[in-house]
This record gives C-alpha cells, sequence and structure tokens, in this order.
C-alpha cells in the first residue's frame, strides 16, 4: 500500500513540476517581447496594468466621464507616469527588445511585418532597416525628439517602405500604388498609396491607429499640429473601423509592457481600446474583444437592462391592475355599507326587532366579503 502511495506522490510532484515549466497564458515579459503577432489579446491578466491604473484611473471611473474631461485625464496619467525620455539614438537600440516576437532574436518590422537582424539597421541607404515616425514628423510638428523619440511611437521600419509612405496621412488607397520593401525584405508588401493617403496592411492598422491616438493624447498639448487626429488620419470613422477591424494581439500587448518597463508609461489605448470610441464621445461596439474585456462586459449589461425593464415594466402593469382591482371592491363595499344602513335604520312595522336584523346579517354579508378579499 506504502509503494502505491509513494508512488503516487511521485507522480503528482512531476506533474506539478511540468505544469511549472509551461507557460501561462497572458503572462508577459518585461524586458523581451514574448507576444504573438495574430493571437488575439483577450485579457490583461499576467500584464502591469492593474499597478497602473489606480487612484482614480480605474476604467470604472473614467469611463463615466465626458469625451473632454476623458482625454485630459489620459494625457494626464501618460504624461505623469513617463518617466524616462529616450532619446532618438537610444531609440534604435530597443528594438530588438520592444519589436522581437516571442522572446526571440529578431526585429518585426512594421507595415511589411517581416523580421530581420539587428544588425540590418542603416541609419542611410536602399538596404536595410531605420526608425520610422508613425506620425511622421512634418504632421505632428516635432523633430527627433520628445513625440519624436517616444519608444510607443518608434517603430523599425523597412527603409523603402518608409521612404514611399513619406508623411502622407492615413486612408483608404485600396487601389492605389503598391508599397514594397527594399531587397533585404525580398519586396514585400508593405501597403497602398493614393489620393494623398497610405494605407497599411490589415493586420497593421489597429496597431498604427493606437499608435497615434497615443500620440495625439500623450503630445498634443506640447505641439499645436497633434491637437487634432485628423492632423494624421483620413477621418475618425476610418481610424475607429481600423481599431476595432484590427483588435490587439498578444505581440501589441508584449510590446506594451516592455516600453512600461523602460519609460514607465503605458499606452491606454492597447490596455483600453474603448478609450478610443469614449474620446469622441462615441458608443463602444459592443461585440468587440478587447484585452480589458469591458466591450463585452457593456452587452452583458446591457442584455441584464434590458431583462431589468422587461421585468419592471410587467410589474408595473400588475400593480396597476391590482390597484384598478382594489378600488372596485373599495367601491362595492361602500355601496353594501349604506345599503345596509338605509335597511336598518329604515325596519318596516312587520319586520319588528327580528325582521331588520335578518336583513342587516344578508347586507353586511357583501361587505365583510369585500374586506376579505381586499386584506387578501
Amino acid at each position: 500500500m506504502k509503494n502505491y502511495i509513494y508512488r503516487f506522490a511521485a507522480m503528482l510532484a512531476a506533474i506539478l513540476l511540468l505544469a511549472s515549466l509551461v507557460p501561462t497564458a497572458g503572462a508577459y515579459s518585461d524586458t523581451k517581447n514574448t507576444g504573438t503577432r495574430g493571437e488575439l489579446c483577450a485579457t490583461l491578466d499576467g500584464t502591469g496594468a492593474a499597478n497602473y491604473y489606480v487612484s482614480g484611473y480605474g476604467y470604472d471611473e473614467l469611463s463615466l466621464l465626458g469625451a473632454d474631461e476623458l482625454f485630459a485625464q489620459l494625457r494626464k496619467l501618460m504624461t505623469e507616469t513617463h518617466t524616462y525620455k529616450s532619446t532618438y539614438a537610444d531609440s534604435k537600440n530597443y528594438a530588438d527588445k520592444t519589436d522581437c516576437e516571442q522572446g526571440g532574436d529578431g526585429i518585426t518590422l512594421l507595415y511589411t511585418s517581416v523580421s530581420v537582424k539587428f544588425s540590418d539597421f542603416i541609419g542611410s541607404g536602399s538596404i536595410g532597416w531605420n526608425r520610422e515616425h508613425v506620425w511622421p514628423k512634418s504632421l505632428g510638428g516635432f523633430d527627433n525628439s520628445g513625440a519624436g523619440a517616444d519608444l510607443h511611437h518608434i517603430r523599425p521600419d523597412d527603409v523603402t517602405t518608409n521612404a514611399k509612405r513619406g508623411n502622407l496621412k492615413y486612408g483608404n488607397a485600396k487601389n492605389g500604388s503598391e508599397v514594397k520593401g527594399s531587397t533585404l525584405v525580398s519586396g514585400a508588401l508593405g501597403g497602398h498609396s493614393a489620393g494623398g493617403y497610405f494605407e497599411p496592411l490589415d493586420e497593421v492598422k489597429g496597431d498604427v491607429a493606437r499608435i497615434c491616438l497615443y500620440v495625439w493624447a500623450r503630445y498634443s498639448g506640447e505641439y499645436s499640429k497633434c491637437s487634432s487626429i485628423t492632423g494624421v488620419f483620413e477621418s475618425v470613422d476610418i481610424l475607429l473601423e481600423w481599431c476595432e477591424n484590427d483588435p490587439v494581439d498578444t505581440w501589441e500587448m508584449g510590446r506594451n509592457e516592455v516600453i512600461a518597463k523602460i519609460q514607465g508609461n503605458r499606452n491606454v489605448f492597447i490596455d483600453y481600446p474603448e478609450y478610443a470610441w469614449l474620446v469622441f464621445g462615441r458608443e463602444v461596439p459592443q461585440n468587440m474583444t478587447t484585452p480589458s474585456g469591458m466591450a463585452m462586459l457593456k452587452e452583458e449589461t446591457t442584455l441584464e437592462e434590458t431583462i431589468l425593464e422587461e421585468t419592471t415594466a410587467e410589474i408595473t402593469a400588475s400593480v396597476t391592475e391590482a390597484e384598478t382591482t382594489a378600488e372596485v371592491i373599495t367601491e362595492t363595499a361602500a355601496e353594501a355599507t349604506t345599503q345596509a344602513a338605509i335597511t336598518v335604520t329604515e325596519p318596516t312595522d312587520e319586520q319588528g326587532c327580528g325582521g331588520y336584523s335578518v336583513y342587516a346579517i344578508f347586507a353586511l354579508i357583501p361587505i365583510c366579503f369585500a374586506v376579505f378579499k381586499k386584506k387578501k
């Protein structure tokens, strides 16, 4: 018997050991991006979000604010927690930590999604990768410092797609010219351009939109050209469409986690994409999966509110019906009481004492019945 117990204990210990070695879903490293591109991020578990949105900055509190006040609070939060300001020169040195995948050594380029080596960096020339200002400098009014060196903003990009993308606004350009990369990425497609707009590939659109939202909210008070999101986007509608159709993946969240460790602040639009709608006074889509889960929670709350409204309406109807019935009973009792009083006070000679007592008894029957029904 003891042997079986020992074997069972050993087997249990082995299982627990193996379980401890398996990465927990949603667990992120704050030193290298351990996320995976295209893997939907449906939870904030395993991130530093719980310790970031405190002291009045919880979603339950901020989501109740008007659009302007919410925008101001988000800007305050991201500004006050921005403790380390990287330089433009430094920004490239973090790329293999912020833009790698699953903790690997490669660097995933923004528009083409091709993985390259850190040594492929080139300051000038036609083959290699360099640093992309997602919000173009000429459209933002900044240079290579401040917003122009913020790690949430600067992304590694193929030098050729970077040059072709230029300073175009983001917008619809499906039928436009192809924007392809250099020979380093074998001419990989990075998007299309037409009519003064650049449209990245579908799997990048949400990333771009949330980066621009970050720059707008974080730096609008410092750069006048950043005061409006339409300074870099064709329209708010397109911005929100891209946010919804390309939801946050674990790779984007992993990047947010690593940068938060370096800079101190987080991109709130990655943790809570719902804010992208609320800062414009729009309704949050109810069928959208987000890391916070608040959009889905809103859908459940709405369903509960609908059920509550229907139940309340039914109760109100029942109460109204009961009140009407009570009024009828009261009126019947009053009429019966009046009739009894008349019968008792005006007896005939033939009735005598016994005569009017019998009438009084019969008159009291409906009164008692009415009172009994009312109490019931």
